[in-house]
């Protein structure tokens, strides 16, 4: 938010009028025109990035422990839609807690973020 604030950009969600339900934050202008894109990190997003969207990675490194079980990486898609606790139970479960197949894990997590998206989503990002 700093960083595209400091670059002339407005990082705010918008109300459905329907619903009431709020969207994603979403990158603007100040002016409130474009780009509406709902990350901070884009590649090739030439408007995006006049108002501080970047293309560098945000990187943090961290020691795996003995108490790790799976590192669970995931886009928007899954993020939007499901909480940390319930993607991680869902990896967990297909996976066999790691122990299994992770190709599995990642088919259950898309397909209950795509079945929850198809339930609660009226717009298409």
């Amino acid at each position: 938010r700093e960083r595209i604030e400091s670059m002339g950009g407005v990082v705010h969600r918008e109300g459905d009028a329907l619903t009431g339900e709020h969207g994603p934050y979403r990158v603007w202008r100040r002016d409130g025109q474009g780009p509406g894109l709902a990350m901070s990190r884009s590649l090739g997003d030439l408007a995006a990035h006049k108002v501080g969207v970047t293309y560098l990675p945000e990187i943090k490194r961290r020691a795996k422990s003995s108490t790790d079980r799976m590192l669970l990486l995931s886009s928007d898609g899954i993020w939007d839609m499901l909480d940390n606790a319930e993607a991680v139970d869902i990896a967990a479960r297909a996976s066999e807690d790691g122990r299994g197949d992770p190709g599995e894990a990642c088919r259950q997590l898309c397909d209950t973020a795509r079945r929850a998206w198809e339930f609660k989503e009226t717009r298409i990002d």
